[in-house]
């Protein structure tokens, strides 16, 4: 919110796509290489999650009670 909280919805779909990148990254080490282009799509999508994160964070929206 505005506060600089995330409501539920938001933390759930926000962990969700962390959790996502999280098994990217593994995939990407699996065969003990991680190439440059895998490591510029890991590096885009952290970036565009910190982006995410950001702005659900100081977006207007409230904890519904």
């Amino acid at each position: 919110g505005a506060d600089g909280s995330l409501n539920k919805r938001e933390t759930v779909r926000l962990e969700k796509r962390q959790r996502e990148l999280r098994q990217d990254k593994r995939a990407a080490k699996a065969d003990g290489v991680v190439t440059a282009e895998e490591r510029k799509d890991l590096h885009q999508d952290q970036n565009k999650m910190s982006r995410r994160i950001r702005k659900q964070k100081n977006d207007a929206q409230t904890q519904k009670p």
